[in-house]
């Protein structure tokens, strides 16, 4: 074995072991929990079991190629068909979902970060950056659940590590790996442009710089790595794109259009401040200031680009409706690899190895504490805060609040849903012929139960995103419309189905089926009935 490997190993060796450790904690966290996947990572598992059967039949996607990369998925569809391979390994269920989605991108995570940091510093900063992202207490409990941004995280970071690695578009291998991860993360989540934006602004800013002082060649060269950079991104992200147009166009006025309808004001200082807080409090406070204090070890270009990559996807989230802390995952490596390089950067040794100590010890008892608690001991642990943005809606209901738990992200457990009786309602009338939307937050298990229950194999269910879409079909086609009781749906749906929808202009409220008791976890059923069918539903005699 010659010198170069072997430093080569060593330098991997911690890496390594880290990547381990994350993963061994998460395995065996995830085998204790048994509670079902709900909310998002239940849609997302349920759309990976859905990209499961095309594979297991690719004719079902040369037939109906709409169905498998289209309409029937609320999200690009990359992560699910690249997690669904592995049900046919380890088993189709929850845990392979959320341990293979784990170690696939936390591998990808920790090579991008370290390589990163050592491209913008050295090797050292490079293996501590690995360290402090890993043991962030949000994304090592974050990364026990099935999120999208989870696997964003890593496809972003690798884009701009190959951005950067590109000496500003200069060395087109580079450019086309950039590419390359860019348009898959495209592919994985409408959020990654976001991420991606701070850092091309801070390249073209130093390109547009220098343009003067670069010769013919070299402006040549960067026009023409520039286009295929975009004909590649294009290449691999158009195809889902032309198909689902009206599902983007659809979802991003969403975002706003909820908030109007709702009477909500959210365009104001006060919610982003609290986002902010959110941030702060998701990586520890001693960590934020860490981060804090190393933006003045930076030098003035890194500091830039640090600032770039941080600020551009916040400001952008300001006009979001909904604001959780996961949606800025893809920052934290920027948090995390500056720390590591400022730190490494202060001159005094002193200060140096006790700010190296204080942050290893620190996360390392965090994340000891925190992974000894099991799954059902979770709640008692660790306390909930919301924090309010100081307006209120109509009906004194406000859904819109920065809500998260005091250092991390936790799935839920131990919750008695009441799903029995609410999955025999839907049953029962859907095996008399009527077609049924079930929402996205009707059962609170949606989808993944609905999916393994009895109901996977019943007619005229339907499941379909905020955007009006169901599969080939449109809700049009629907009779009656489950919704549960206290979501945004119950309050904006008819003007949402009509603007939507043309020609929906009948949708009343039908009934009210099982009254809330928050003591057993029984949830209001509201059911709307439709212009296609004048009956009203009710659970004594189905249509």
């Amino acid at each position: 074995m010659n010198t170069k490997t072997q430093k080569y190993l060593l330098s991997i060796a911690p890496i390594s072991f880290i990547w381990l450790i994350f993963n061994l904690s998460n395995y065996l966290w995830i085998k204790k929990n048994s509670a079902e996947l709900i909310g998002d990572p239940a849609i997302h598992f349920f759309f990976s079991l859905l990209a499961y059967e095309g594979l297991k039949n690719p004719l079902l996607i040369i037939s109906n190629p709409v169905a498998f990369i289209g309409y029937s998925f609320p999200y690009p569809p990359f992560f699910y068909y690249l997690i669904s391979p592995f049900f046919i390994l380890f088993g189709k269920c929850e845990s392979t979902a959320m341990i293979v989605n784990g170690a696939i991108s936390s591998l990808a995570l920790f090579f991008a970060v370290y390589k990163t940091a050592c491209l913008l510093h050295s090797k050292k900063s490079g293996i501590f950056a690995v360290f402090i992202i890993a043991f962030y207490p949000y994304v090592y409990t974050i990364y026990k659940d099935l999120f999208l941004e989870v696997f964003l995280t890593p496809l972003i970071t690798l884009s701009i590590f190959f951005l950067l690695k590109s000496n500003y578009l200069n060395k087109t291998k580079y450019i086309i790996y950039f590419a390359i991860f860019l348009g898959l993360s495209f592919l994985t989540k409408f959020t990654a442009p976001a991420f991606i934006s701070g850092v091309l602004l801070f390249i073209f800013i130093n390109i547009c710089s220098k343009w003067n002082k670069y010769s013919e060649n070299m402006k040549k060269s960067l026009i023409r790595n520039l286009l295929l950079a975009m004909m590649i991104i294009i290449t691999i992200s158009a195809p889902w794109v032309i198909i689902n147009k009206g599902k983007i166009i659809s979802g991003i006025s969403s975002l706003t259009e909820m908030g109007v309808m709702l009477g909500y004001k959210n365009f104001t200082p006060a919610s982003n401040i609290y986002y902010f807080i959110a941030l702060a409090d998701a990586i520890t406070l001693p960590m934020f200031l860490f981060f804090f204090i190393s933006l003045f070890f930076l030098t003035k270009h890194l500091r830039n680009l640090i600032f770039l990559w941080i600020i551009t996807p916040f400001i952008i989230f300001f006009f979001l409706f909904v604001k959780e802390v996961r949606y800025l995952l893809p920052i934290f490596p920027a948090l995390a690899i500056a720390t590591s390089i400022g730190i490494n950067g202060m001159k005094s040794s002193f200060v140096r190895k006790f700010s190296c100590i204080f942050i290893i010890v620190f996360l390392t008892a965090s994340f000891i504490t925190n992974t000894a608690v099991t799954p059902g001991q979770w709640k008692k642990y660790i306390p909930t805060y919301k924090w309010e943005s100081g307006f209120k809606l109509r009906n004194d209901y406000d859904p819109i609040f920065l809500e998260f738990p005091r250092h991390f992200y936790y799935p839920a457990a131990d919750y008695d849903r009441g799903t029995d009786k609410i999955l025999d309602l839907i049953s029962a009338h859907s095996t008399k012929g009527a077609k049924i939307y079930v929402g996205t937050g009707c059962t609170d298990i949606y989808p993944a139960l609905l999916y393994k229950s009895k109901l996977r194999n019943l007619p005229n269910i339907f499941y379909l995103d905020r955007t009006g879409y169901i599969g080939s079909g449109l809700i049009s086609e629907i009779d009656y419309i489950f919704l549960r009781e206290g979501t945004y749906e119950t309050y904006c749906s008819n003007e949402k189905f009509k603007k939507i929808i043309p020609g929906l202009e009948k949708l009343e409220k039908a009934e009210f089926i099982i009254n809330p008791d928050k003591e057993n976890g029984i949830i209001g059923i509201l059911i709307y009935k439709t212009q296609n069918n004048p009956a009203i539903l009710s659970p004594d005699s189905p249509r």
